[in-house]
């Protein structure tokens, strides 16, 4: 571990500070899966190398201060990222819930990195093969791409009752599906097939490492009265939102209600299942994790011995009452409860309780 620290004083009122420090932790402590005939599912091994680069930068100061009037404030700024450099075992998949296991530990692996289904979005994504009949498919209101046929528009669904058919795209190429035919389904999603053989149908999708996290905390007092704020924000980062997805699969998410919509945008139940696609790991899913966040907001008030001494004598020397608010209010386009999921590096939302909002009194006494 190194530390490079740079501090720098601005006037008497401002300090501003800069810490970037990278770690390499060796023989990390990690649940290995094992054979069967050791007779043990897991065993925990020193099996890699994690190398890290984090950076800071934090300002903080007065902003004003006039007779018993003062204002202060600290702001933040962070990032980080790692990296697998040595994993001296075979790759494996891990993470999420319910075995949908989205993440790799291998060498070379950014940590956040989460892999599954992609839903294809353009007719650059075809297979080479099926370009040449790019004309039969179109993006639709979803962005996504979805075959509709010689003639037809996405939107023809319903007035042209296209909606549960199926079509044959035939190909000159003599190795395509192996019999030169390949059949999709009118209107809905195709997934993305890689040109890595390896990977078929399971990509890279994204990362769910935060850009930058920021932090804006400030205080206010006047006399015997004070104000506490703090703001937490998250800027970048996906969020894998699997509690999301299983309302798909009961049609019990807002996304599948069709009121209100025209027959040309209605989608089908089918269509929505298409993307549940029984719980695997999918672009549909995975959120813009941004969010702004007031984590505190407190007041305080004292009450000083002169103000005490008419109803208690000299029994106290100061009373001080607050009232506490954390969590009150999140910004945010997530589509779940709470954009904070999961840890630093996985941020994948699994029916997870979110964050509590809380109001509490406080009292403090003085003798």
């Amino acid at each position: 571990i190194s530390v490079f620290t740079l501090a720098v004083f601005l006037g008497n009122k401002y300090l501003l500070e800069f810490t970037y420090a990278p770690t390499v932790t060796k023989d990390q402590v990690i649940s290995v899966p094992l054979l069967s005939y050791y007779g043990f599912s897991s065993q925990y091994q020193n099996a890699g190398t994690l190398e890290s680069k984090s950076y800071e930068l934090s300002l903080k100061g007065s902003a004003f201060q006039s007779g018993n009037m003062s204002l202060s404030f600290q702001f933040s700024a962070d990032k980080f990222s790692q990296q697998i450099t040595e994993y001296n075992r075979p790759p494996i998949r891990t993470g999420g819930t319910q075995n949908t296991n989205p993440f790799y530990l291998r060498s070379g692996e950014i940590l956040g990195s989460i892999y599954g289904t992609k839903w294809m979005k353009s007719t650059d994504e075809l297979p080479d093969q099926v370009k040449p009949f790019a004309n039969l498919f179109q993006v639709n209101d979803d962005g996504y791409l979805v075959y509709v046929g010689a003639g037809n528009s996405w939107r023809d669904g319903i007035a042209k009752k296209l909606w549960g058919r199926r079509d044959t795209v035939r190909s000159s190429y003599a190795y395509f599906a192996k019999t030169g035919l390949y059949v999709y389904k009118w209107g809905e999603p195709i997934k993305y097939q890689s040109p890595d053989s390896l990977l078929g149908t399971v990509v890279p999708l994204g990362n769910t490492v935060p850009d930058v996290n920021l932090a804006l905390s400030s205080t206010f007092r006047w006399g015997k009265f004070s104000i506490y704020a703090l703001f937490d924000a998250q800027i970048g980062g996906m969020i894998y939102n699997l509690t999301r997805q299983w309302a798909y699969r009961d049609v019990a998410s807002g996304d599948n209600d069709q009121i209100g919509k025209s027959d040309e945008t209605k989608k089908p139940v089918q269509y929505d299942l298409t993307l549940y696609d029984v719980a695997s790991v999918s672009n549909h899913f995975l959120e813009e994790g941004t969010f702004v966040k007031l984590r505190e907001l407190s007041i305080r008030y004292s009450f000083e011995r002169g103000d005490l001494a008419p109803f208690f004598g000299d029994l106290f020397n100061r009373v001080t009452v607050g009232l506490i608010g954390r969590n009150l209010k999140t910004w945010t386009k997530y589509k779940s409860y709470d954009p904070e999921v999961g840890d630093v590096t996985q941020r994948f939302d699994g029916h997870g309780y979110p964050n509590f909002r809380q109001i509490t009194g406080s009292l403090e006494i003085e003798f």
